[in-house]
Formats: C-alpha cells, sequence, structure tokens
C-alpha cells in the first residue's frame, strides 16, 4: 500500500502490514536511486512515508518492540543478529511519546548504513498495539489521510465510519486535537448527518460521524447525562468510560446530530435500549436536556445502505 500525506498527497513508498501473533510487522523497502541501466528510481517518497506511518501508529499507542534489517541477503540470519541499534530510541519506543519523528527516523536509517544497508535494503519494524486491530482496518487507518489541522470554516473534517475500531480512532484523534485546535474555546457542534446509511458485509452496521462522538463526549467532560453521575471507570489512556447514545436510534430513522445523541454511563446507556421504563426514561431525558429534540421515527429505504464490498 501506499499513504496518502494529510494534505492529500499519495506517497510514491509501499508498506506492507503483516500479523503476527503478538502484534504486527511493519516492512518499508528504503529508497532506491534510479541506476546507469536506465531503472527509474524506487519508493522516492520513503523518508516522508516511513515519518508519517510513525506518527500515525503514535496516535494509536503502537510501541516499537525492534527495528531489523529484512534485505533478501540478511534473512538467513537470526532476528537479533540484523537489529538495529538505536541508542536515541532505545527499544521498546513508546511512539505516543516521540516528539520529532525525523529524528527517529534519521536514527533508523543511520543503523541500516552501520549494518550494511544501502539503497536496496529492506526494514521490518515489529510493534504492538494497546488493543485489538484487524490487519485491514490497520492498513486503512495508516494508509489513509488524517486530517489534524483544523479549520475555521470546517473544523470538523474526520469522515464517518460504520467499523467500531476505525469509529474508536477517529474519535480519539478528533477528542486530542479538539480544544488545542480551536484555541482553548469549546467549538461549535458539528453538523452531522440524517442518518440511517448502513454498511452492508459480513456484519451490518450504521455508519456514524466521529466528529459527533467526539464533541459529545468532550462537552459532557465524564458526566453522564441521564443520572448526572461520574463515569464508572477510566479507560488505560485516561479517558472517562463513557457512551454515545441515540435518543431516536439510526436503526428508528434517527439522525445522527448532536441534538440527538447525548453521553451515558454503560448502565443508563443499556437502560435506555432495554429497560422496561425506557420510553419514560428517553421522554425525561428530552425534557432535561436542551439541546435535545424528540425527532420522529423515519422508515429506511434501500438506498440509505452502503455496501462496504
Amino acid at each position: 500500500m501506499q499513504p496518502i500525506a494529510d494534505n492529500g498527497q499519495l506517497l510514491d513508498a509501499n508498506f506492507v502490514i503483516e500479523s503476527i501473533e503478538d502484534g504486527f510487522d511493519l516492512i518499508m523497502e528504503s529508497w532506491g536511486g534510479p541506476n546507469s541501466h536506465g531503472r527509474s528510481s524506487r519508493n522516492p517518497d520513503y523518508n516522508r512515508a516511513l515519518e508519517l506511518l510513525l506518527s500515525r501508529l503514535g496516535k494509536i499507542d503502537g510501541k516499537i518492540q525492534f527495528c531489523v534489517l529484512d534485505s533478501r541477503p540478511v534473512q538467513v540470519l537470526p532476528l537479533f543478529e540484523r537489529q538495529l541499534k538505536l541508542p536515541e530510541h532505545p527499544y521498546p519506543i513508546t511512539l505516543s511519546d516521540v516528539r520529532d519523528f525525523r529524528a527517529l527516523r534519521l536514527e533508523i536509517s543511520s543503523a541500516q548504513r552501520t549494518l550494511g544497508g544501502n539503497g536496496g535494503s529492506r526494514i521490518r519494524l515489529r510493534f504492538t498495539l494497546s488493543r485489538s486491530w484487524s490487519t485491514s482496518v490497520l492498513e486503512d487507518f495508516l494508509a489513509s489521510a488524517n486530517k489534524e489541522a483544523y479549520s475555521t470554516t470546517d473544523p470538523w473534517s474526520e469522515a464517518p465510519a460504520a467499523d467500531p475500531e476505525l469509529l474508536e480512532t477517529r474519535v480519539r484523534i478528533i477528542r486530542a486535537n479538539m480544544l488545542g485546535m480551536s484555541g482553548g474555546i469549546f467549538p461549535p457542534p458539528p453538523l452531522g448527518s440524517a442518518g440511517g446509511k448502513q454498511a452492508i458485509g459480513a456484519v451490518q452496521r450504521f455508519i456514524r460521524d466521529p466528529n459527533i462522538v467526539a464533541w459529545v463526549l468532550e462537552k459532557a467532560n465524564g458526566t453522564c447525562e441521564v443520572c448526572k453521575e461520574q463515569a464508572p471507570f477510566q479507560r488505560s489512556n485516561g479517558d472517562h468510560f463513557m457512551e454515545v447514545h441515540h435518543v431516536r436510534t439510526l436503526a428508528e430513522g434517527g439522525p445522527d446530530t448532536v441534538d440527538n445523541t447525548l453521553a451515558a454511563c454503560p448502565n443508563c446507556h443499556r437502560e435506555l435500549h432495554y429497560g422496561i421504563n425506557r420510553e419514560v426514561l428517553r421522554t425525561e431525558v428530552i425534557a432535561g436536556i436542551a439541546k435535545l429534540v424528540d425527532h420522529p421515527k423515519r422508515i429506511l429505504t434501500t438506498d440509505q445502505s452502503e455496501s462496504t464490498t
């Protein structure tokens, strides 16, 4: 695959993700310039691509366990003999703590040359993540443009998603940057969508807007909007665990908008869905939360579905 930079440019550098028992391998072949026989350059955007991939792995708590030279002539050697020594970034490297990915990339390149790597060499970076990812979703995240630059005209630039892993990742990116990007002033709500779109594959899911989820969670600030209690626990990254509920569900044709969503603790969220008095509770929260609107039920038509295949 080739990654797309945050400005939308497709970088001319290929990478591969391989799943292993306890993590993943990122494999990249280094830049190779043109030769006297007329061979064109290979992976000319290698440096930019590697820095970009490292920074994106940092946003999802990636941790590099080791880097090795992986060119064909040295593949017969054990991993420890071809491991790249990075004194400025000792293993394991917690990428979320790295502030200069160019410096890390330069140290990797220098270590390659020390081990005899050249323009035709290939590297393998073994990394772990803090939670489970499918290989396909991980590749899509690493290859896709993640628009983090806050725009005063359209700050809500993350695309909707049906896959829960990808949605959670995009929500986390938005929340991490929201207040800093808007100068410390809480931004106005995103527009959202009419809702109802489904992604049809092995599992059918509704497509959700991560901008809406992020705004609602940040606005609630760890307090359930139903029972007014604090979140029952914190995630491993320190975030308060809270869920976003659609007051008129997406299955009932409710919109994916701020005026149809609230932040709820797990107990209140389940009661809103399954409780014996769920309709009474629904009426109470609509009356008690000023931003909410009692949206009517809508019948979803077949043209409101999208295929993921």
